[in-house]
């Protein structure tokens, strides 16, 4: 409900309705409901494309989201490029020895 509050304010293209939709995809993951949680992070990823810096930190945490949504379900080579993307970002903003490039690495 708080995401369609947040696309009638401020428009679905706002920072606030891309995070709400990421959490609510990390729920509906944890609900076993895989699908519908890939049509969430899907769209707020989409979201982010269009309004952050394809450098951005947070975009980068959305994909590896994606990546082990993927993952779990089995689908390793659709997880693959998430996973390459999400790395590279962290490697070039942090460097290469970060806790958050570990973090990628290892997932």
């Amino acid at each position: 409900r708080a995401i369609v509050i947040w696309e009638d304010i401020h428009g679905p293209d706002h920072p606030k309705v891309s995070t709400g939709r990421k959490y609510l995809a990390k729920l509906l993951k944890a609900e076993g409901k895989d699908d519908e949680a890939k049509r969430q992070y899907d769209i707020a990823i989409a979201t982010q494309e269009k309004i952050l810096d394809p450098n951005s930190p947070n975009y980068a945490s959305d994909l590896l989201d994606l990546a082990g949504l993927l993952k779990d379900q089995g689908y390793y080579d659709k997880a693959k490029p998430h996973y390459e993307c999400a790395l590279k970002i962290c490697e070039d903003k942090f460097g290469p020895d970060h806790p958050k490039v570990a973090k990628a690495l290892n997932d």
